[in-house]
């Protein structure tokens, strides 16, 4: 349970350093914008959402990894919140999902390496 809290918050740490870093936000939360160069983005954080309402963890994941296009910063936006969002479920929800929390930070990681970006340790 310790580590899981530990994790759960270096996840939200990481996230807020991101957003601050790359966005200049103080929050990590993705905001569908009514750019035409956005719809794409936008219609996945719909699908994401959608996911998520339904605890459906793994198959949110993989939808995120087909359709991210790591020269679009706003895709790595909504990846940082997508990992969020699943940070902030419960250890129920995460189970019921056979979804680690593990992979959550293991997924932002991923995710951030994809785009080029390196976090001081």
């Amino acid at each position: 349970m310790l580590k899981n809290d530990w994790s759960e918050k270096q996840i939200d740490v990481d996230a807020k350093m991101l957003a601050k870093i790359i966005f200049n936000k103080e929050t990590p939360n993705y905001l569908p914008l009514e750019h035409e160069k956005d719809t794409q983005v936008n219609e996945l954080y719909a699908q994401l959402d959608s996911l998520l309402q339904k605890n459906q963890l793994n198959e949110a994941e993989d939808l995120l990894y087909e359709k991210v296009e790591t020269q679009n910063f706003r895709y790595l936006e909504l990846a940082i919140d997508f990992y969020v969002k699943l940070n902030h479920k419960t250890d129920e929800e995460l189970d019921e999902a056979d979804f680690d929390r593990s992979e959550i930070e293991e997924g932002l990681q991923d995710m951030i390496h994809r785009f080029n970006i390196t976090l001081p340790a």
